[in-house]
């Protein structure tokens, strides 16, 4: 696979990349006293693959209570790992991982689990990693 400049230092370590920007995102949003964070919150959540089917459909990583992480495969041709690698790039990941996470779809049903649930019914508030924009 061709695959130039910082993204190859960040080439099959999509894992580890995700972790250290959802820390950093966290340690972001602590220093300036954003909002309150639970501690389980910021413990619990998980990572998996996205299948390389879907990533044809959606060439970049989704989130919620997990996080559905996407990179080239070995048996994807060299024209949708090139796909991968641009929507997954290091510099569009922070953003995406600080929307999908914490402070985005992650806290969002984090709270929603716990709080009020009596309130089962969809609103705009909480959806599309609102409070991210908040």
């Amino acid at each position: 696979m061709r695959i130039s400049g910082r993204c190859q230092d960040f080439a099959g370590k999509q894992p580890e990349a995700i972790l250290k920007l959802n820390n950093e995102s966290i340690d972001f949003l602590k220093k300036h006293d954003l909002l309150t964070i639970p501690k389980l919150a910021e413990e619990t959540w998980g990572i998996t693959m996205m299948s390389p089917e879907r990533q044809l459909i959606a060439p970049f990583f989704l989130g919620g209570a997990d996080i559905i992480i996407s990179y080239p495969t070995n048996n994807m041709n060299e024209d949708d790992r090139l796909m991968s690698m641009r929507g997954n790039n290091p510099h569009f990941s922070r953003a995406t991982v600080h929307h999908e996470m914490i402070a985005g779809h992650n806290l969002e049903q984090y709270m929603n689990s716990r709080y009020r649930i009596y309130r089962s019914y969809s609103t705009p508030f909480w959806t599309e990693g609102w409070s991210l924009y908040w």
